[in-house]
């Protein structure tokens, strides 16, 4: 369901999530261009996201998604 749904900058937030460091309890860490951008475009239910520390991680849901993704 949510292939169709996403846009391509989605999409490529989705991989770029998942091409960064895990730094803990799947946690990244992103720029605050980048947190930007993520927090701004993002599903809420595909990511979720800490502002005061600007990180990001996948729910279970992104992660399925982004599984699909990525094999795109």
């Amino acid at each position: 369901r949510y292939l169709c749904m996403l846009s391509q900058v989605q999409k490529d937030g989705l991989q770029l999530i998942v091409r960064s460091i895990d730094i803990g309890s799947g946690w990244r860490q992103c720029s605050p261009q980048i947190f930007f951008v993520l927090s701004n475009q993002m599903p809420v239910d595909l990511v979720e996201l800490d502002e005061g520390l600007q990180r990001v991680r996948l729910t279970p849901a992104g992660e399925a998604v982004t599984k699909w993704i990525c094999k795109e």
